[in-house]
């Protein structure tokens, strides 16, 4: 499902080897990388001309200057050729020109450079003015407007498989650019601001750069200086970065282009932060488990320190840290908590199968938002009021959760057989009540293969097909527990919708249970790759390792590559939780991402992997909450760049148990707490 949103920043232009020469009027430069930049000669001066990759045109032609200017009241674009072309070496070429602009004398250069040795180009343009010069604003794109070719945007949180995309201001979610990409990723580019600048920052001009682009009429550009307004005095710079690749595959194209990214840059994850060892933070939060504020006696933990409710359909994984605490310390304390839960959990099923998402202890409004049409009109005349009891109204998403039950389904059945196995005993009404969860669940699956993330309360519609992360890990797991290959087979069937619709396409929608199904987030990435490494552990195919591999640095794209300048909180390996809530989150959120990465090292070798588990390890340290009534609990937020949330650069947000939870029991399972 194609949607359309607003983009992000765009990085500098890298390529191989080149060769400068001449043709006819016009510069060549080029590389064994198999790019080609064609600088064109016109009658006015120079333009940027033609950036072709393995002897084909990557668009058509700019022809008309190097950069443009645009009026910011009356849309006037006025396009700037250069007056000179000047060698710089074999791989770069600078050209300069000048301008009067409403009496201001504008000066520029553009620094064309190929790289030495990979498919990247530099495009860095500098400008200034000698007067102050309001309401002009500079834009910058590498092809015209004439499009030869169809196009998609992705730029996590704001575009995804989009065809039109316009963000005013950009934000710095994660790699400051767009990915450009054919449909069928027969060329795919990564567009972007140079991430070793400080690219963004809200306190200087940056902050006020923008996107845009639109399939077939406008070329993707960057505008600097939102709302126009030029300041003599000021040396503006604005490096940018295009990053190649025609390997025409999901598991090729996104390695390439981030390896890539990574050695132009410099990237290196910093491993310097250090907030506490992973045994303390344990024990921080188990301690906390013990006897908490949040414990409500006969319901439940509550979900966070604002919500007012029990999420019930995460009782079975507190029950597994639970009795895995009885297991090891033989406090009978932990084994009565942990049947409590899922005696909690029973009541909430309903006769389908299914179970309620939570448990209200008041009254409270939500509002419900909503983008696919079906549900709008049973929504539109529902009460916004929620009273206490069974619902599922965890925020503002009214719906049987399929996804959600799936995974609920799952860490029930692996909760009965942990107790047997250890026990002895066979608690049929544990099984019974998994089984029947996860047989409504199946019967959910849509005609085109994929799951619905949610299922109308009142006519049982379903919703459009989106990632369902969940159900596709859980499925081949209660195949391989129950002996029943029906799970593991609508596990691949979705597996194949999945590829074509959600990887292919860098359209990860549906895994916030928060949230509607078509709203694009980041989190489903880490399920995706517990799926591939399951199915790679399962049948050592490679195909599903290089599945593995590709989404962990497709989620690169979305992290924040390094500290950012005005920010105190740590930000390196942050991301936006969600498009319609931006803040800086660093947690794991029903996906084992930590488990996964270091199964990504095991299987690759590939330290990388392994430091960005432990730098993301101490990046949620640092959000350990030190609210006394929440004690035990992480942050929702480790920052806010984008002051979003009014609350200032450092803001960290509600507290959430459960979260932590889920990322103590990864630091158990890796081995690093007892």
């Amino acid at each position: 499902m194609k949607k359309n949103y607003c983009v992000l920043a765009v990085l500098p232009l890298v390529l191989s080897v080149f060769t400068l020469s001449s043709c006819g009027t016009d510069i060549k430069l080029s590389n064994d990388a198999g790019v080609e930049y064609r600088l064109q000669k016109n009658a006015d001066g120079w333009a940027l001309g033609t950036l072709s990759f393995h002897g084909k045109p990557v668009e058509s032609p700019l022809n008309e200057g190097v950069l443009f200017l645009r009026n910011s009241k009356d849309k006037t674009l006025r396009y700037l050729p250069a007056s000179q072309a000047k060698r710089i070496d074999k791989r770069t070429v600078a050209l300069s020109g000048q301008a009067e602009v409403d009496g201001a004398n504008f000066t520029f250069e553009m620094q064309v450079a190929l790289d030495t040795e990979q498919a990247v180009v530099s495009l860095t343009p500098k400008w200034k003015v000698d007067k102050n010069l309001p309401d002009w604003e500079v834009c910058f794109t590498w092809h015209g407007n004439n499009f030869a070719n169809d196009w998609r945007v992705q730029s996590y949180p704001f575009a995804g498989n989009s065809e039109e995309v316009n963000l005013t201001p950009m934000r710095y979610c994660g790699v400051p650019g767009a990915l450009l990409y054919h449909p069928d990723l027969s060329t795919v580019v990564l567009f972007t601001i140079d991430s070793r600048s400080d690219y963004l920052n809200p306190t200087t001009w940056t902050g006020k750069t923008w996107f845009t682009f639109k399939n077939g009429e406008v070329a993707p550009t960057f505008v600097a200086g939102s709302g126009g307004k030029l300041d003599v005095g000021v040396d503006y710079e604005l490096p940018l970065q295009l990053f190649l690749d025609d390997s025409g595959k999901f598991t090729s194209s996104i390695p390439n282009i981030m390896q890539t990214w990574m050695r132009v840059t410099d990237y290196q994850v910093d491993t310097t932060l250090f907030v506490r060892t992973p045994q303390e933070g344990f024990d921080i939060v188990a301690n906390a488990r013990r006897n908490p504020s949040y414990w409500v006696e006969g319901l439940g933990f509550q979900h966070n320190n604002t919500a007012g409710f029990c999420y019930l359909l995460e009782y079975p994984t507190f029950s597994i840290f639970d009795y895995r605490m009885y297991l090891k310390t033989g406090d009978k304390f932990w084994r009565e908590r942990a049947f409590k839960q899922i005696g909690y959990l029973l009541k909430a099923q309903v006769a389908s199968g299914a179970f309620y998402e939570n448990y209200d202890l008041k009254t409270r409004y939500v509002e419900h938002y909503y983008d696919f049409e079906h549900f709008k009109e049973h929504f539109k005349n529902m009460s916004p009021h929620i009273v206490p009891g069974y619902n599922n109204a965890s925020h503002a998403h009214i719906a049987w959760k399929p996804d959600m039950n799936a995974m609920t389904g799952q860490n029930l059945l692996l909760f009965w057989k942990m107790v047997k196995d250890n026990e002895g005993v066979d608690h049929k009404e544990w099984y019974n009540a998994a089984i029947k969860c996860l047989d409504w669940v199946l019967a959910q699956q849509n005609e085109d293969g994929g799951f619905s993330q949610c299922v109308d309360m009142v006519t049982g519609k379903h919703a459009v097909s989106s990632l369902c992360g969940r159900t596709m890990v859980s499925f081949p797991n209660v195949s391989k527990i129950t002996g029943d290959p029906k799970y593991l087979e609508a596990a691949l069937k979705a597996e194949k919708w999945m590829r074509e619709n959600v990887q292919d396409k860098f359209w990860y929608t549906g895994s916030h249970p928060d949230l509607p199904p078509t709203d694009y987030e980041t989190d489903g990435v880490f399920n995706l790759i517990q799926y591939w490494l399951d199915k790679y552990d399962r049948t050592q195919e490679q195909d599903a390792l290089d599945n593995a591999v590709a989404n962990a640095y497709y989620a690169m794209l979305h992290w924040s590559p390094k500290q950012l300048s005005w920010v105190k909180s740590p930000t390196q390996l942050a991301h936006s939780e969600q498009q319609h809530y931006n803040t800086y989150a660093v947690f794991t959120y029903n996906n084992h991402k930590f488990v996964a990465l270091d199964r990504l090292y095991r299987a690759t070798n590939n330290r990388l992997f392994l430091q960005i588990r432990d730098r993301s390890i101490q990046n949620i340290l640092f959000t350990l909450s030190d609210n006394p009534q929440w004690p035990g609990t992480v942050s929702e937020a480790i920052a806010d760049p984008w002051q979003e949330r009014r609350g200032g650069f450092e803001y960290k947000g509600v507290v959430y148990p459960d979260i932590a939870l889920e990322f103590i029991t990864e630091l158990y399972e890796l081995g690093l707490a007892k």
